[in-house]
């Protein structure tokens, strides 16, 4: 099976589900690229907007989900985006005549995070602002210093979902079991992304997904 097929006809429909993203969002020269606006919970923050998510696969076996997303806190005071990470590890198994592939997420890493002040904000605290616009500051001292990675790991990670998906095999194949698989390829080549007339090199390459039964 290629990597293609495996990220469009497997991880593309559960993120659909899990994030709400719409359909109409994902770039058709590749198989899992999506850009738009879909809204994610924070818990004890508030609501970020997901307006990009891109999958692939690395050198480790995983299937890579990448997102960026962007937030205003304090009635628009501070603006917070940051690009997260998911590894999501793959085991196949043999079960009567179907191959069972099960995906676990790793637990989300936060790659990089900025935060911007509105210069209103600066302006109202010389003019005697109140609380509200120091707590804004020291929020956005504390979102600097990491404190958002909390939040926004667990929200991922409640998104993400493990799940399983049985792989019907072709009928008359005797009893086999799985002695390993491979997700990544070094000598595949890497995909082209087209919007228009512009070429650009995509994240994943084209490797396959495949799988040794003995």
């Amino acid at each position: 099976m290629s990597n293609a097929a495996l990220l469009r006809d497997f991880v593309r429909p559960a993120m659909v589900s899990g994030f709400g993203l719409a359909p109409s969002g994902f770039v058709p020269s590749d198989p899992f690229m999506w850009t738009g606006s879909a809204s994610l919970a924070l818990p004890g923050v508030g609501t970020a907007i997901i307006t990009s998510m891109t999958a692939f696969v690395n050198e480790a076996n995983q299937i890579v989900l990448t997102f960026s997303f962007n937030t205003r806190l304090v009635d628009g005071a501070i603006s917070v985006s940051a690009s997260i990470s998911v590894p999501v590890d793959v085991v196949v198994t043999s079960r009567g005549g179907s191959l069972i592939a099960t995906f676990t997420p790793a637990p989300a890493t936060v790659n990089s995070s900025r935060v911007d002040v509105a210069a209103w904000v600066y302006v109202a605290i010389a003019f005697g602002g109140g609380l509200v616009l120091l707590g804004a500051l020291a929020l956005a001292d504390a979102i600097a210093d990491g404190a958002i990675s909390g939040p926004l790991a667990t929200a991922v990670n409640g998104a993400v979902a493990a799940s399983t998906v049985p792989i019907p095999l072709p009928t008359g194949l005797p009893t086999l079991a799985v002695s390993g698989v491979s997700l990544f390829q070094a000598d595949a080549l890497r995909r082209t992304i087209r919007i228009g007339v512009i070429a650009l090199p995509a994240p994943g390459r084209d490797h396959n997904m495949v799988v040794r039964l003995a």
